[in-house]
């Protein structure tokens, strides 16, 4: 915490990365111009494959050994997929409620869950063993 007259590290680097991200007055012009006249770009997104047992995929993370998927079904599970065809290497049940993120480091899964099995808990972070599912520690 800063005391009297400090500024808190916090406030000091909000401060630096809100200059960072003020438009000059060149991109300011760009901007100008492109909102007069908008670039449509149209895409189209082609299914490639669908994940056997995996019915709402919400979060990907590619791994040396495959990709892994999040389901948003409560609660979530999580899949280990060849990426060429979608066939599933490895599927494990989480405690995980609401996933909204998942990615792989330091030997586990890490799953930003938006909700718990209890309601009045606030979303948390679950470090996740990938072999077995189970929550390794919450924070």
């Amino acid at each position: 915490m800063a005391r009297e007259g400090e500024i808190s590290r916090r406030a000091f680097l909000g401060g630096v990365a809100a200059l960072a991200l003020r438009p000059s007055s060149g991109q300011a012009a760009a901007r100008a111009s492109l909102a007069a006249d908008p670039l449509v770009l149209t895409k189209r997104v082609q299914k490639l494959y669908k994940i056997a047992g995996c019915r709402q995929p919400n979060d990907l993370q590619f791994v040396a050994d495959g990709l892994w998927v999040l389901d948003q079904v409560d609660p979530n599970k999580a899949f280990k997929v060849r990426p060429e065809d979608g066939s599933v290497i490895q599927e494990l049940q989480t405690e995980s409620i609401h996933g909204s993120g998942i990615t792989y480091g330091n030997g586990a899964l890490w799953i930003g869950s938006t909700k718990m099995s209890d309601p009045a808990t606030p979303p948390r972070t679950l470090k996740v063993d990938p072999k077995t599912g189970k929550t390794l520690k919450s924070w």
